[in-house]
């Protein structure tokens, strides 16, 4: 048989689709955001700016990513012995006691994580504009930039946000062609009453910190009017005649990373105020070619192109054309913009040396986020970084792996109280990198298998780089991890080493009693959930031993564990 070269069938392909393109990569709308996940976000990795996009009131939200209330963790007493009890209900069948005790006993709903909070709200009022005849705004992933357009009768008005990533700044420019240009207001404002807001001649500075104690942060934010007429009265900025405007953001916070628990005591004001001299003497232009460089070449490293949109569809709306796809209509270039808006996200919302992507990124207008907008590590923190080595972005991965690594103190802390040895996380941890079982219900709170899952990236990571230096690194907290898995699954009657109580976070299973009613539970002993990170864990601690030549009792031990944790069962129904 006459075998076609691969190369043949490529250009074969490409010549089939010699018309196809990738889509840009654009999201529009013609209507302002209505709530905040529909507005445009820039973000340079450490500061974030969210425009909702609105005229003629704009509000620009504005997070550095270190800014988060303290966590206010409480282990409950008895914990280890509580899971004991746990563990011989569930193998004694009775889930609903099991889960009924671990509540009472294990779980301590006054623990939680604490909340990612934001760094101030800035408010943009035009006044006496003449009726518009358009508006439209656009977040262009490939140069990372959100835009504001609105048209008049004699003239328009633009706006553009950039998270300028060298000189370490966020930056908003507005310029308008009407003959008289425009008049407006900004003012800066943030929710916690305990924050102080200063007023200058040319901006504010706010002075703020996390609640419970937590990060101290600055934002300086410096207003320049290059063609109009300001001043400020009563901390608000008034703006006459004004043609081109550019407002400059620093935010610095007192956060250590090496050391939570030790703040830094630099003197914030000096450093804010040096980031915005040089940002003023950079000017928009410079800005927006170091934002412009920095995204373009990152979100060019990986295209996709699964064929073309018609033209009617693509120039519609992203909001139209998500509703056409709804409808059921065919939107392939709707699909390549999704695909690189995860990988804007990626690039935006973490960098080498910060903090990684948490549950929501870098945009937040609330002091409460959702789900208090911290790292889950039952799934979400994982999930982030994904595309991160496979689409060209393997840089980004790293603040995950630095992470995961300085988890160790805190996890092995939380092992310790459990009477078990080695580390482990709970579901989800904040800035402070202390852990406990937290939360309301068992079916998200009561896995300990999210320090596996995390540590498995360290060995994804290597996977794709072969950087032993880092692999090396890694190899105290894979060893804990390994030693944990070898402490927490016990031998059930079989002789498998099992692990419980655990769960398979965010699913339940139905339990029927003596009297027929039915239960959604989740506690169970030996979940597959379990089973599966508990191998991946050992294989990947033998595998780094190997991969660095180094033997030890731990991995002696981990070889002998390891075929005697079960491999997941297929249930009756098939699962």
């Amino acid at each position: 048989m006459k075998r076609t070269p691969i190369l043949t069938l490529i250009l074969a392909s490409a010549a089939l689709h010699a018309q196809a393109v990738p889509a840009p990569m654009e999201v529009t709308a013609q209507e302002p955001a209505k709530i905040w996940t529909q507005g445009y976000g820039v973000g340079n990795g450490r500061l974030g700016a969210l425009s909702y996009g609105e005229f003629s009131r704009e509000i620009l939200v504005l997070n550095e990513e270190s800014i988060f209330a303290k966590s206010d963790i409480v282990p409950r007493e008895g914990a280890a012995e509580g899971l004991k009890e746990v563990r011989e209900l569930c193998a004694s069948g009775d889930y609903k006691k099991a889960d009924e005790t671990f509540r009472r006993k294990v779980q301590s709903n006054k623990s939680s994580s604490g909340s990612y909070q934001q760094g101030g709200l800035l408010d943009v009022q035009w006044q006496g504009l003449p009726p518009s005849t358009s508006f439209s705004r656009k977040l262009d992933m490939k140069h990372g930039k959100a835009q504001m357009d609105v048209h008049f009768a004699d003239g328009a008005l633009k706006t553009e946000l950039v998270a300028a990533p060298s000189t370490d700044c966020i930056a908003y420019r507005m310029t308008c062609s009407l003959p008289k240009g425009c008049s407006l207001t900004l003012s800066l404002r943030h929710p916690d009453k305990k924050s102080v807001i200063t007023p200058a001649r040319d901006g504010w500075t706010l002075q703020g910190q996390g609640h419970n104690g937590g990060t101290r942060f600055e934002n300086a934010v410096r207003a320049q009017v290059i063609d109009g007429h300001a001043s400020m009265d009563n901390g608000v900025l008034k703006i006459d005649n004004c043609k081109e405007l550019l407002v400059l953001s620093s935010t610095k916070t007192d956060y250590n990373s090496r050391k939570p628990d030790s703040p830094l005591k630099n003197d914030l004001g000096v450093l804010n105020r040096n980031i915005l001299d040089a940002a003023s003497r950079a000017g928009w232009k410079k800005l927006e070619q170091e934002t412009a460089k920095y995204f373009s070449e990152r979100m060019m490293r990986c295209q996709v192109d699964i064929g073309d949109t018609p033209a009617g569809i693509a120039q519609k709306t992203t909001p139209e054309r998500i509703e056409l796809v709804r409808q059921g209509g065919k939107d392939p270039d709707l699909i390549e913009q999704l695909f690189q808006f995860g990988r804007y996200c990626i690039i935006a919302n973490t960098r080498p040396g910060a903090l990684p992507c948490g549950l929501q990124g870098l945009w937040n207008p609330d002091l409460n986020a959702a789900w208090r907008g911290c790292f889950f590590l039952n799934i979400n923190c994982q999930m982030n970084q994904w595309p991160a080595d496979v689409t060209g972005l393997g840089e980004y991965h790293r603040p995950f792996l630095e992470f995961v690594v300085s988890l160790q103190p805190g996890g092995e802390k939380f092992a310790r109280f459990l009477k078990l040895d080695g580390f482990c996380f709970a579901h989800n941890v904040d800035c402070w990198k202390e852990t406990y079982y937290a939360g309301s219900e068992p079916e998200f709170s009561a896995s300990l298998m999210n320090g596996a899952w995390a540590c498995a990236h360290l060995l994804d990571s290597y996977r794709f780089t072969g950087d032993k230096a880092f692999l090396k690194k890694s190899l105290p907290i894979l060893e804990s991890n390994a030693r944990f898995i070898m402490s927490w699954f016990q031998k059930d009657k079989k002789g498998r080493y099992v692990s419980g109580p655990g769960t398979s976070p965010e699913n339940v299973f139905r339990v029927q009693d003596k009297t027929g009613k039915k239960f959604n539970l989740s506690v169970s002993n030996g979940c597959s959930h379990d089973l599966l990170l508990g191998r991946e864990a050992l294989r990947n601690y033998i595998v780094a031993c190997r991969e660095l030549g180094i033997n030890t009792p731990v991995l002696a031990k981990a070889r002998q564990f390891l075929p005697r944790i079960p491999q997941p069962a297929i249930g009756e129904d098939g699962r």
